[in-house]
Formats: structure tokens, C-alpha cells, sequence
């Protein structure tokens, strides 16, 4: 709904990788063009060698740091006002605010909770006490988190703005990035999303 309201008046361009679900919320309609770079994530491993998934992990971060700034490009030679970007399945914050020096507007929706918050006790650790000291200790596991949070971290403070979709959320972004989002509620076609009269259950 946003970006078919700003295509009334703004020519729009969409740029992303491969990786993204282009059907959901199919914005393709209201761009004038569309740019996708291929990017492949790693094989993953599996059991008993699903330990060195964080190794294909981190190869993927850094592959896709490459593609990032192939796009940057992109959008660099085409003249924009301005990058609307959003977050990126892979880093969160995409790694391509780094990159680009068209001034950047990133709609930031939440952390990354199971990265960032303090991890919760669960009753099935008891039975498996031997994972979450491996997990201590696994040194992939630690360099992909690092590498991970730096990739958010990095990228999320190089935007020219970012906003979010409630004061909470303002609040919860400072807290963790030390940068201070502007509020911006999402955008709701009242058309079709409006009042119909029908009784509450």
C-alpha cells in the first residue's frame, strides 16, 4: 500500500536479490523496472555435521556482501532521490546502506530477538545439557554470531534515516544501536480495510 500510494506521484524503481519472496505483497506492478541479482545460500549440512552450517553461514554473509554492493551501484548510477530500503532476510539490516551513496530511508520493524535478547531457559535443555555447552564453546558458532551482529549493526547505523513502526519499538531501537528512528505507521488501503458494521465476536 505504501508503495502504491508514493507511485502516484513518484516513478519507483525495485532493486533486490534473489533470495527475496517477490509474490508476497507484489510490488512488481507499481515500479517501472525491476532489478534482481542472483544470490544462492550454501548447502547446508546435515546431521551429524550440522556444526559447520555456521561456516556455510558466514560464507554466505560475506558472498552476499559482494552482491550488495553490485546493487549499490546500480542504484548509485540511476540518479535517485532517494533508497527505500528494507530488511534482508539474511543480515537484518541489509548490508547494502553500507554501500550506497544515495541517501538511504530504512523501515526497521523489530531486532533480532534470538540474536540479541538474553537467551531463555528451556525445559528441554535439561535432557541435552551437553548442546548448550558446545554451544559455549563452539568457536563457528561465535564467529558467525559476531559477523552477523556486526553486519546488522554496521548497516543499520549507516542509513541516512531510519524508521519504525511504533514509539516501543523507537525506544527498543535505541536501546541496542544507539540511533533514534522516526515513527511511521504502516500504510492501510481504507477501501478495502474499512469498517463493516458486523457484530464483535
Amino acid at each position: 500500500d505504501e508503495v502504491s500510494r508514493l507511485a502516484q506521484r513518484h516513478a519507483i524503481d525495485l532493486f533486490s536479490v534473489s533470495t527475496a519472496n517477490q509474490d508476497f505483497a507484489d510490488v512488481r506492478p507499481f515500479v517501472g523496472r525491476s532489478v534482481v541479482l542472483p544470490f544462492e545460500p550454501g548447502k547446508l549440512f546435515t546431521s551429524p555435521f550440522g556444526r559447520l552450517n555456521q561456516s556455510v553461514r558466514v560464507a554466505d554473509l560475506l558472498r552476499l556482501r559482494r552482491v550488495m554492493e553490485a546493487l549499490a551501484q546500480q542504484i548509485d548510477r540511476g540518479g535517485y532521490d532517494v533508497a527505500l530500503v528494507h530488511p534482508c532476510m539474511i543480515t537484518f539490516s541489509p548490508t547494502i546502506l553500507r554501500c550506497l551513496q544515495t541517501p538511504s530511508l530504512y523501515f526497521r520493524q523489530d531486532p533480532v530477538r534470538w540474536l540479541q535478547d538474553p537467551p531463555l531457559a528451556r525445559p528441554y535443555d535439561r535432557h541435552t545439557p551437553w548442546r548448550s555447552r558446545a554451544d559455549r564453546v563452539d568457536p563457528l558458532r561465535r564467529a558467525y554470531f559476531e559477523l552477523l551482529l556486526y553486519e546488522d549493526r554496521t548497516s543499520m547505523t549507516a542509513a541516512s534515516r531510519v524508521v519504525t513502526n511504533s514509539y516501543f519499538m523507537r525506544e527498543t531501537l535505541y536501546r541496542l544501536y544507539g540511533v533514534v528512528p522516526e515513527v511511521c505507521y504502516h500504510a492501510v488501503d481504507a477501501e478495502v480495510f474499512r469498517p463493516l458494521g458486523l457484530p464483535r465476536e
